[in-house]
């Protein structure tokens, strides 16, 4: 799977350090060091810790995450001038508790869309 978590990779000729599973190679890869700090200098071990650092203020996900939908829905990024269309999706999006659905939903509504 790709981008999916695995410790063991599958091969199609064998290598020192193979490990045959009925009929498959697979060797284990290297150990992930998954520390890492944010911009705002706070620190984490993993993924789950970086998620959790990242759900703590949902409002700048929701913004990237509209400004990318809009750029696919429409074929162009948003302008200057979106600015405060893009506000107001965000606070309506919050107010339904930042589901997918009403933000496409939003999006869809807002004239950024229907006039580009």
């Amino acid at each position: 799977m790709i981008g999916g978590w695995r410790e063991y990779y599958r091969l199609s000729n064998w290598v020192a350090g193979a490990k045959e599973v009925p009929g498959k190679l697979y060797l284990q890869g290297p150990n992930v060091d998954a520390t890492g700090e944010t911009a705002g200098g706070q620190t984490f071990q993993n993924i789950d810790e970086f998620k959790q650092l990242l759900l703590k203020d949902k409002d700048p996900i929701a913004r990237a995450l509209c400004e990318r939908l809009v750029t696919y829905a429409t074929g162009g990024a948003p302008e200057p001038a979106d600015k405060p269309e893009i506000e107001a999706i965000v606070a309506r999006t919050r107010a339904k508790n930042y589901g997918l659905r009403t933000l496409v939903h939003e999006i869809i509504q807002s004239t950024m869309f229907q006039n580009k």
